[in-house]
């Protein structure tokens, strides 16, 4: 009877010693490689993924119109007459060409390049056209592109730029520019110009390019009458939008 109980007491320690061992070991090192492969890299897409919330929470958090007031700053001293002649800012040079830019001209601060970072847009309220604008790279304001009536700049509704300038009764110029991912450069989609053919000024023509010069040697010549490469810039034209600006007078606190 004793030999017995003793048989079935030894019988049990081992089964309970097998069941230890096989929760402690595993049957399959490659098992085991995988699983702790599985874990490192969810530890370092977590750790990736809190990278980028870190720099998107950054790049959200900061004022990028603080950047900007200094320029609506001397802007305002343009379009209200308080400036100096020989010390004109960057940019402001079509705020001189006339109009009340008091309430004419205005300005906002958005993305339009679609990098996140907001770009100072300076135009006029009515025609939409751009004066100028504005972004920020590398902590340091960088004036992308000045306007003028002979050489004017407008939004586009797909994103776009449209450019038209005119040098004279035989050479004129449009085109469509997209901005940088910065916001920082203007490159060149299509672009169309008038110019004489072969010296001949009274033969002018239409030409076409992507590198935005008025020059026939780097153009192909189109095969359409000039009154039909207006009609293209008219239909180009009618695409433009008008942003929504600030007045520069409820900017300095003016009444109208």
């Amino acid at each position: 009877m004793k030999t017995k109980i003793m048989t079935i007491l030894l019988a049990a320690m081992l089964t309970m010693t097998g069941c230890e061992l096989r929760n402690t070991v595993t049957d399959d090192p490659a098992e085991t490689a995988n699983t702790q492969e599985t874990e490192a890299a969810a530890e370092q897409t977590g750790n990736t993924e809190n990278t980028e919330n870190t720099e998107e929470t950054e790049e959200s958090s900061v004022d990028y119109t603080a950047y900007y007031l200094p320029v609506i700053d001397q802007l305002f001293s343009v379009v209200s007459g308080n400036y100096d002649e020989n010390n004109i800012p960057a940019g402001g040079i079509a705020l001189l060409e006339g109009g009340d830019m008091l309430w004419n001209a205005g300005y906002s601060v958005s993305d339009v390049s679609g990098d996140g970072i907001p770009e100072l847009l300076v135009g006029d309220r009515n025609s939409g056209m751009i004066y100028a604008l504005y972004t920020v790279k590398d902590g340091q304001v960088h004036l992308t592109l000045e306007g003028a009536y002979r050489n004017a700049y407008y939004l586009m509704d797909d994103g776009a730029l449209f450019n038209r300038g005119s040098a004279g009764a035989a050479y004129s110029i449009f085109g469509l520019y997209d901005l940088s991912a910065d916001g920082t450069v203007l490159n060149c989609r299509d672009c169309w110009f008038t110019y004489e053919k072969d010296g001949n000024f009274e033969d002018v023509r239409g030409w076409h390019n992507t590198t935005g010069e008025m020059d026939t040697a780097v153009s192909e010549e189109l095969a359409m009458t000039l009154d039909e490469l207006w009609a293209k810039e008219a239909e180009l034209f009618d695409r433009i939008i008008v942003p929504e600006l600030t007045a520069f007078g409820v900017y300095g606190g003016l009444e109208e």
